[in-house]
């Protein structure tokens, strides 16, 4: 049985509360968000770290890949699933990070989702995190300029 947290990104209610119920199901912690900015204070507000950030890729007012290089900086271990409803193809293209082993194609079934997810967490960490981290450079900001989620320093 899982024991790892998953943290549901999605901007359809009904889309999110189906899989965060059959993640449920599957043993897993479950969070869940519908925009960057909630899922900036839920992960605030968390005391244990989220192990995977399953996300849509397009969310209103930012996306997927900016709020994995916000989290990510956070919790350098994070792994990452995007989700989307187009095509595969323009899915892929959407951004360096997205590959074959971190991307689910809505709809999809709950074997499919099962399987995703524990390949994703016992995968590598996304190239995607390693490379936001050398260069420290996360797109999205707060109006004061600063990333929502400081970095920890140890």
């Amino acid at each position: 049985m899982a024991s790892e947290t998953v943290l549901v990104v999605d901007d359809e209610d009904a889309v999110c509360g189906l899989i965060c119920l059959e993640l449920w199901d599957m043993g897993y912690q479950v969070l869940t968000a519908a925009n960057a900015s909630q899922t900036i204070l839920e992960v605030q507000k968390q005391t244990n770290a989220v192990d995977l950030l399953l996300t849509d890729i397009f969310l209103p007012g930012s996306n997927g890949m900016e709020l994995y290089g916000i989290m990510a900086a956070r919790n350098p271990a994070l792994r990452v699933l995007f989700m989307s409803a187009c095509p595969r193809e323009q899915a892929l293209m959407h951004g360096a990070g997205i590959t074959e082993l971190n991307f689910i194609q809505k709809p999809f079934s709950i074997e499919t989702l099962a399987a995703k997810v524990r390949a994703v967490l016992d995968g590598p960490v996304s190239v995607l995190a390693r490379t936001q981290q050398e260069s420290n450079s996360w797109p999205l900001k707060t109006a004061g300029g600063k990333t929502p989620l400081p970095q920890t320093h140890e």
